[in-house]
C-alpha cells in the first residue's frame, strides 16, 4: 500500500474539551478536502474556515495547512481544529474518509514520518515516551531524545566502526598492502573509545530505562511492624489499613509513587509468618510471589530486631532494611548504605527518616541527581546496545592483524546491531510492533 495514500484520524483524545483536532495526511489533499474546507490556506498558517459534512455546515473551525515536505510526516498534512465536542470530530473524520482518506492506523502519522526520513527509529520512539510520560523529568528525557541528542551519539560511534572497518577491509582485499603499525594503533586506538562509548550509552540507557519503566518494591516483612504504615507515608496518603490487629493485611495493595521523578510500584503484602488461616495463608503465598517479582525489597523489621527473615534468603534484588519504630526508644534516624541496598533507622509513624529511604532508593539505582547524559531506553534499545558492545568484545590489535576477515566481521555486526537501533536497518515486523503501541492519531 502506497505511503502517500490519504489517511486520517482523531488527534485529541476521546471526550469534550475545548479544541478537537482531526489530522489528514497523504498527497493530493486539495482534492478530498475542497467539499470539507473548500481550498486549501496558505502553508502554516491557521485559518478559519467553515466546515462542511455532507453539504452542511457543522462547525467554524481553524484550518492549518503544511505542504511537503515541510510537515511532521514528510507529505501534505491538514489539521482542522473544532470545538471540542466528540460529535464534530468524527462528523469531520467521517467527511474526509468519505471524500476519500481511510482511517489512520495506531502510530501511522509517525510511521510516516520515519518512512520519509523526517525521523529515525528512536525519535519516532521518543514520540510516543514524551506522550506517555509521567513525570517533567522523563518528559525532558524524552523531547531530549526526539531533538536526536541520543540517535547523535549512536550515529558518531557508527561511523567510527564504518571507518575503522573499511580501512581493516582493505588489507583483506589487498594483501600484499600491510598496513604500517601506526595506523593500526590508530584504528585500536579508536576502537577501544567506541567500545568505552557504547558502554557508557549503555549504561545510560540502563537507568534511562528505569526511569522510563518505573520500578516495583515490594514492602515485606511480619505482621505489625509497620509496613502499611510506611506505604501510606511514602504515597503521602492512607492508603492502606492501619491497625494493632496482626495480619491485617491479606492482599497485596499496589500504589505507584514519583520519588524525584522516578515512578515507584509500592506493594504492601501480608505479613510473613506461618499461620493456619487459610485467608492469611493466601496472602503469604501472594507476597512470596511479588517478592520474586520485585525489583527491589523494602524489608521492615522493629528498630530492636536482627534477625532476618528466612523466607527472604533467596532473594536476588537489592534489598533495604528498614528498622521501624526508632520513636520507641528515642532514636535518632540513620542510614548505612550496602552494595545491595541499605539499612536505614527510621520512625514511618512520624515520618522520621523517610527522605534518608527516598535518597538512598535514588542513589542505589544512580537516579538520584540530574543527568543530562541519562538516555529515556526501552528494552529494545538495551538489547541492540548489548549486541553492539558484545561483537566488539575481542583483542582489537591481534584480531586486525592476525585475522582481519573476523575483525572485519565483528565489527560489521556492531554496525548492524547500532543500525537496527536508529531504524537505518529493520523489517517490518519491528516496525509492526513499535507503531502498534501508539495513539490513533500520532
Amino acid at each position: 500500500m502506497p505511503v502517500s495514500e490519504p489517511i486520517v484520524a482523531i488527534a485529541t483524545p476521546p471526550g469534550q474539551g475545548a479544541v478537537g483536532i482531526v489530522r489528514v495526511t497523504g498527497t493530493q489533499l486539495k482534492y478530498i478536502a475542497a467539499d470539507i474546507i473548500g481550498p486549501l490556506p496558505p502553508p502554516r498558517v491557521a485559518t478559519l474556515r467553515s466546515v462542511r459534512c455532507g453539504g452542511q455546515i457543522i462547525d467554524h473551525a481553524l484550518i492549518t495547512y503544511f505542504a511537503a515536505p515541510k510537515s511532521f510526516t514528510g507529505e501534505q498534512v491538514i489539521e482542522v481544529h473544532t470545538h471540542g465536542a466528540s460529535v464534530l470530530t468524527h462528523e469531520v473524520m467521517n467527511a474526509f474518509v468519505a471524500a476519500g482518506a481511510r482511517l489512520a492506523r495506531p502510530g501511522e502519522f509517525t510511521e510516516r514520518a520515519f518512512l520519509n526520513g523526517k525521523l529515525d527509529l528512536i525519535q519516532a520512539e521518543s514520540v510516543a515516551d514524551l506522550i506517555e510520560s509521567t513525570s517533567l523529568r522523563a518528559a525532558r528525557l524524552a523531547l531530549s531524545s526526539l531533538s536526536g541528542k541520543f540517535s547523535d551519539e549512536v550515529n558518531a560511534i557508527s561511523e567510527t566502526l564504518k571507518n575503522v572497518s573499511a580501512q581493516i577491509e582493505a588489507t583483506i582485499d589487498f594483501p600484499e598492502d600491510d598496513l604500517p603499525t601506526d595506523v593500526i594503533d590508530g584504528l585500536v586506538s579508536q576502537l577501544i573509545d567506541a567500545r568505552a562509548e557504547l558502554k557508557k550509552i549503555l549504561t545510560h540507557a540502563d537507568r534511562g530505562a528505569r526511569l522510563n519503566n518505573g520500578i516495583d518494591i515490594a514492602i515485606v516483612g511480619a505482621p505489625n511492624v509497620g509496613k502499611s504504615t510506611l506505604l501510606n507515608v511514602l504515597a503521602r496518603e492512607n492508603k492502606a489499613i492501619v491497625t494493632n490487629v496482626p495480619g491485617t493485611t491479606r492482599d497485596v495493595l499496589s500504589v505507584d509513587i514519583e520519588i524525584d521523578g522516578l515512578t515507584v510500584r509500592l506493594h504492601d503484602t501480608a505479613g510473613l509468618r506461618e499461620t493456619t488461616d487459610t485467608v492469611e495463608r493466601e496472602g503469604v503465598r501472594r507476597a512470596k510471589e511479588k517478592i520474586s517479582l520485585a525489583d527491589a525489597i523494602l524489608r521492615v523489621v522493629d528498630v530492636d530486631n536482627t534477625i532476618a527473615d528466612p523466607q527472604l534468603n533467596e532473594a536476588r534484588v537489592p534489598m533495604f532494611t528498614v528498622r521501624n519504630k526508632i520513636d520507641l526508644n528515642d532514636q535518632p534516624p540513620q542510614i548505612e548504605h550496602r552494595s545491595d541496598g541499605a539499612y536505614i533507622k527510621m520512625s514511618a509513624k512520624f515520618n522520621n527518616g523517610v527522605e534518608l529511604l527516598r535518597t538512598a532508593l535514588l542513589d542505589h539505582f544512580e537516579l538520584g541527581e540530574e543527568n543530562d547524559n541519562i538516555v529515556l531506553a526501552r528494552q529494545r534499545h538495551i538489547h541492540a546496545l548489548n549486541r553492539a558492545v558484545d561483537a566488539l568484545s575481542f583483542e582489537f590489535a591481534p584480531l586486525c592483524i592476525e585475522s582481519p576477515e573476523l575483525a572485519a566481521e565483528r565489527l560489521r555486526l556492531a554496525c548492524g546491531a547500532l543500525a537496527e537501533l536508529t531504524g537505518h536497518y529493520t523489517n517490518e515486523d519491528l516496525l509492526g510492533d513499535i507503531f502498534s503501541t501508539f495513539c490513533i492519531g500520532k
